[in-house]
């Protein structure tokens, strides 16, 4: 049986619908779950509020030459 168990809280859900992941929250924290088939760990589901950062270098001139641009071409079209 599939099982789903919040790290948090520990509250427990049981049922097929737990291996798709828009059912691998906790409906009580928002955690994410540990799904176990018969008690062994399948897998830790990913949260969609996490994410990974993403930097992009740039100078500060070459930002806002980008910004002005993207302003100028906003304006145009509206």
């Amino acid at each position: 049986m599939i099982e789903g168990i919040c790290p948090q809280c520990k509250v427990h859900y049981h049922g097929q619908a737990l291996g798709t992941k828009s059912n691998q929250l906790c409906l009580k924290c928002g955690s994410t779950l540990e799904i176990r088939n018969n008690g062994v760990l399948v897998r830790t589901a990913l949260s969609p509020f996490k994410y990974k950062e993403y930097r992009v270098d740039t100078d500060q001139e070459e930002w806002e030459d980008l910004c002005t641009k993207n302003l100028l071409i906003y304006l145009i079209l509206n």
